[in-house]
C-alpha cells in the first residue's frame, strides 16, 4: 500500500461507511476494517459499529474475511474479549478451510492481542 492518508477523504468514507455498514457483505467489512487498519485511521464509532456486525455474521464469512478482520483488530490494538471469542469459535470447526496464510495470519493477531485461547 502506498500508506498514503488523506484525512478529509477518508473521514468521508468513514462517515458514509458508518451509514451504509447495514449493507455491507462480509467482504466489504473486513476489507474496510482492514483498510482503515493499514492506514493508521482510526474512528472508532466506525469500528465499533463493524464489528457489532461482523459478530453478527461470522457465520458467513470466508476465511480470508476472517484473516483480515483479526489481523484489522490486531493492528488496532482492539481487544474486545467477546468478539475475538466468537471469532475463534467460528474458526475452530472450519480450521480445514483455511490456507496456511490465513492461519499465520490470525495466530499473529491472537498472540499480538495477548488473547489466549487454547484449542485455537
Amino acid at each position: 500500500t502506498l500508506q498514503c492518508k488523506h484525512e478529509g477523504l477518508l473521514a468521508a468514507l468513514s462517515t458514509q461507511a458508518f451509514a451504509k455498514a447495514e449493507i455491507f457483505d462480509q467482504q466489504n467489512l473486513s476489507i474496510s476494517l482492514w483498510s482503515y487498519a493499514t492506514l493508521g485511521y482510526k474512528n472508532m464509532n466506525l469500528f465499533h459499529h463493524m464489528t457489532q456486525l461482523i459478530t453478527e455474521r461470522i457465520k458467513r464469512f470466508a476465511p480470508q474475511g476472517i484473516a483480515n478482520t483479526v489481523w484489522a483488530l490486531a493492528k488496532f490494538h482492539f481487544q474486545q474479549k467477546c468478539l475475538l471469542m466468537t471469532i475463534a469459535e467460528e474458526i475452530l470447526p472450519r480450521l480445514d478451510d483455511f490456507e496456511p496464510q490465513h492461519l499465520a495470519i490470525i495466530a499473529w493477531a491472537y498472540a499480538t492481542l495477548e488473547f489466549p485461547n487454547r484449542p485455537l
